[in-house]
């Protein structure tokens, strides 16, 4: 179904399952994909649940959902990694999240992490339960 010239959404009504597919304006790529369940966005299998693309049709940016409408991915990994324009496809960020969708993590470790594009850390942000803790920058 198209619900405007930029939107469509495929639904299935027995599972209450959809997602939208965004395009962007001028070229009609896809910008975005939002996968959603019962109105909140959400993934079943753990895949990621939004994806944001490059106009060259790279992904930008994966965001996890453990839940309907919770931004967290378990077992200590991020639930939104944001990636460079270029053909490695390099990690610029991570950012980590609690079981509540609150910035946070475990075991003095960094719940935001930017990378430089030669892969190496350029800023670490250490998040409790969504406040900032400490920050460093590291090049």
């Amino acid at each position: 179904m198209k619900i405007n010239k930029d939107i469509f959404v495929l639904h299935s009504k027995k599972l209450n399952l959809y997602y939208e597919i965004i395009v962007h304006n001028y070229d009609k790529s896809i910008a975005s994909i939002h996968y959603k369940y019962n109105g909140s966005i959400f993934r079943f299998g753990g895949g990621p649940a939004v994806i944001y693309y490059y106009e060259s049709g790279r992904v930008k940016t994966y965001r996890y959902y453990d839940r309907p409408g919770v931004l967290y991915r378990g077992d200590d990994l991020p639930a939104i990694i944001d990636y460079s324009d270029d053909k490695r496809s390099k990690i610029l960020s991570e950012y980590y999240f609690n079981s509540n969708g609150k910035s946070h993590r475990d075991y003095n470790l960094p719940s935001v992490i930017e990378y430089n594009r030669n892969g190496t850390i350029k800023n670490q942000f250490w998040y409790k339960n969504g406040r900032l803790i400490a920050s460093a920058e590291t090049g």
